[in-house]
């Protein structure tokens, strides 16, 4: 939907309506990338979450997942997450830690060893995608593995995004297995940890069917999925549902995603 649709939606929806801050759901809200230029915009985001929802951290989720006890707040509960694993998204793990907030970051082991990793990007994770206010090296390069155990040591937990982002429901089981474990596989080797958490690629419906759904239930404990929802009443481990939001939207567009006239508009 156009920019200007969702503006006035926001608008109508800042007025009209508001969060259901006594909702047992959980928000899951996914990024991407968050320029250096864009953090005053992503500091309105934080802010906005800070002030109507409870924000878990990865650990709070999973007990919840698992028939734990719930925050102890009548807000909605809140948890962050970002796809691709952005060298930019080091603006925002600042951002966050500066507010004791921690996120879930799934990363794509071939594009962080890849000894190009401009066109790698343009071919297998963003083809076609132009962003004007992305013009920095850190907007088309990925956080480093050391960066990465900084961000672990921080509290942050790290997910795989898939081993190279080409995985395809029509895979056969060789391709599939490879994009699914191999990725886990690497993440653990390279830093050190379990890897619990998948998140698939792009549209879940295309690039996840019943082979590759089974693959990831075997090899991970929660799947991250595209499909749009406030996990409600409790997130399902193996079909988590997320909201995007990218960090050059306004508030309008952001309070039109978190919002009940979308969640009306398609029946949620």
């Amino acid at each position: 939907m156009g920019r200007i649709i969702k503006n006035i939606l926001g608008i109508i929806e800042r007025f009209l309506f508001f969060i259901n801050t006594k909702s047992k759901g959980i928000y899951v809200i996914n990024y991407h990338g968050t320029p250096k230029s864009l953090m005053p915009n992503f500091e309105q985001h934080l802010e906005y979450y800070r002030k109507h929802f409870h924000i878990l951290n990865p650990d709070e989720f999973e007990e919840i997942c698992k028939g734990g006890k719930r925050p102890d707040t009548l807000k909605a509960s809140l948890l962050l997450t970002f796809d691709d694993g952005m060298k930019n998204n080091i603006n925002a793990i600042r951002l966050l830690n500066e507010n004791n907030v921690k996120a879930c970051f799934f990363v794509i082991p071939a594009f962080i060893e890849s000894d190009q990793p401009r066109d790698f990007l343009s071919t297998f994770i963003r083809p076609g995608y132009v962003n004007k206010m992305e013009t920095e090296e850190e907007d088309f390069t990925p956080m480093g593995w050391e960066t990465l155990r900084e961000a672990i040591s921080e509290g942050h937990k790290i997910g795989s995004h898939t081993y190279s982002h080409t995985l395809v429901k029509g895979d056969n089981e060789e391709k599939s297995t490879f994009e699914i474990l191999e990725s886990k596989k690497c993440i653990e080797s390279r830093l050190s940890i379990e890897v619990p958490y998948f998140c698939s690629i792009n549209n879940t419906d295309i690039s996840v069917g019943k082979m590759q759904e089974d693959l990831i239930n075997r090899y991970y404990n929660y799947h991250f999925t595209t499909y749009y929802g406030y996990n409600f009443p409790t997130p399902a481990p193996g079909r988590i549902e997320r909201i995007n939001i990218e960090s050059y939207w306004n508030m309008n567009e952001l309070r039109y995603a978190l919002g009940n006239i979308r969640r009306i508009m398609i029946k949620k």
